[in-house]
């Protein structure tokens, strides 16, 4: 009997305890959070700085209003996912549940006709990512920008002459250097650069961080043609440079146009004759020494190596064509066998050329006096214009300008003047006025008989420091050079005739 009334307990407690944990149960998973209206999600943005402005607003975007540049355009209400009035000082935005957990990005903005113009920039735009609370934040309009790392594009176009060509941009720092590796034949090291490309069909885009302070930049292109070690493009970038836009366009040569003419006749008015199958040099001015040196001494024609163009003389023109791409660039033009079968019998006239200018014009008029013609040259009277623009240093005129009717005779004339005394020469001669001194510029004009046949020689003695060195002042000028009865002549260079 006690077996029974104990199983029976037992099973009466069993009952009891699944019963409590069944009541437990339904309290745990039967219970309901808060209804969501219970919870608030406000924002209020105060507004510092108005500065007196009427009728802005408050608007928010899902995305930042401002590229990395810093830059924005205007947009319209519309647009805008959210907005509210500044009234007070303050924007209200009472309930924004719907973007809980959302990053808005809040600008305030002022009218401008039927679009929103932001008066905030990326410095002071309100990025705020909505969460449970009333919660206040400041937009300060007075703050400064901030400094944003803008983007400049330079867009070079190239010939279609030059493609495949290398092109190359970098700053003037480096520009320099560049240069100097590409006139060598050089790889171009990879530090001297801020960008490389292949030129092609299409134009090159180059991108880069634009620069705090505006500085110069340059583009190179490589050997375009076979006579151009590179072509360069300079150009300006500041901070505020958005796009830049360089061409290389197609290289025309510069045209020499030599015009070469025979005076023949005993007195003017001469015959002008053309010349005509004649040969015609161009020669660097730096090498013209060297080409005039050996063309006087060996009588032969100037080597390979020491002129930039030949050509030929047809009815009186040669063209030639040299490229200059900067700068200025000094030759002569050498016509040999002027009077003669042999190369020191020549005529030569000087040409500088630039960028600036396409066309230039060298006209060579002389007479032609061949041996055995007759006559040996053209008896006149020429004014000579003698001129010393400044001394060399430490030199001064110890008495007159002399004019040596032929320079064989110069020695002769000179010791007369150096001595001071004695018979003069019997050989044709003038001079001027004595202008011992130091001071310069002179100007003395001087008459002489001369034969156009013969060098003239012109000099001025003069004495360096206290009986330091004594050498003349002294210019020689082709007789055959004198076209009229009048002639300049500019001392400028010491010769020691001793």
């Amino acid at each position: 009997m006690k077996k029974i009334l104990f199983a029976g307990g037992v099973l009466c407690s069993l009952v009891c305890i699944v019963s409590c944990v069944n009541n437990i149960a339904d309290d745990v998973y039967s219970r309901q959070d808060p209804p969501q209206n219970e919870k608030n999600s406000s924002l209020t943005v105060e507004v510092l700085d108005e500065d007196g402005r009427t009728g802005l607003i408050v608007g928010a975007l899902s995305e930042s209003l401002f590229d990395e540049q810093g830059t924005a355009g205007n947009v319209t209400e519309s647009e805008l996912l959210l907005s509210a009035p500044v009234e007070g000082g303050k924007a209200m935005f009472e309930d924004l549940m719907d973007y809980y957990r959302t990053t808005l990005y809040f600008n305030v903005f002022e009218h401008s006709g039927d679009e929103l113009k932001p008066v905030t920039h990326l410095g002071n735009q309100l990025q705020y990512q909505v969460v449970f609370g009333d919660i206040t934040k400041t937009v300060d309009l007075s703050a400064e920008p901030v400094e944003t790392v803008r983007k400049t594009e330079i867009t070079i176009t190239v010939a279609s002459e030059y493609s495949e060509k290398n092109v190359y941009f970098t700053d003037e720092a480096k520009s320099q250097k560049l240069k100097e590796s590409i006139m060598a034949g050089e790889e171009v090291p990879v530090d001297l650069y801020l960008a490389t490309a292949r030129a092609g069909d299409e134009p090159i885009v180059i991108t880069i961080d634009s620069p705090k302070n505006t500085g110069k930049y340059f583009a190179y292109i490589e050997a375009p043609e076979d006579e151009v070690a590179c072509l360069v493009r300079e150009t300006e970038i500041g901070y505020d440079t958005e796009e830049v836009q360089i061409d290389f366009a197609k290289e025309q040569p510069k045209r020499i146009q030599v015009t070469a003419i025979y005076l023949e006749g005993t007195q003017e008015p001469y015959t002008e004759t053309p010349l005509h199958g004649k040969e015609v040099y161009l020669i660097a001015a730096d090498k013209w020494e060297q080409v005039k040196e050996h063309v006087d001494k060996d009588k032969g024609n100037p080597e390979t190596g020491t002129y930039v163009l030949k050509g030929t003389i047809e009815e009186g023109t040669a063209v030639f064509e040299v490229f200059c791409t900067e700068g200025q660039q000094d030759y002569v033009v050498y016509v040999p066998k002027w009077n003669t079968d042999y190369y020191d019998s020549y005529q030569y006239k000087e040409v500088s050329v630039s960028a600036d200018t396409d066309e230039y014009a060298v006209d060579i008029k002389a007479l032609f006096t061949p041996p055995g013609s007759g006559e040996a040259g053209i008896t006149k009277t020429v004014t000579f214009t003698v001129k010393i623009n400044e001394f060399p240093a430490g030199w001064r005129a110890m008495g007159a300008i002399y004019v040596v009717a032929d320079s064989e005779n110069l020695m002769e004339v000179y010791n007369y003047a150096t001595s001071g005394m004695g018979t003069p020469p019997d050989v044709p001669y003038a001079q001027s006025a004595s202008i011992q001194g130091y001071s310069a510029p002179i100007e003395e004009t001087i008459e002489l008989e001369i034969n156009t046949s013969k060098e003239i020689a012109v000099f001025v003695y003069c004495m360096k420091g206290m009986f330091e060195a004594f050498a003349p002042l002294v210019a020689r000028v082709n007789g055959s050079e004198i076209t009229g009865n009048t002639c300049e002549v500019i001392l400028s260079d010491i010769e020691h005739l001793y």
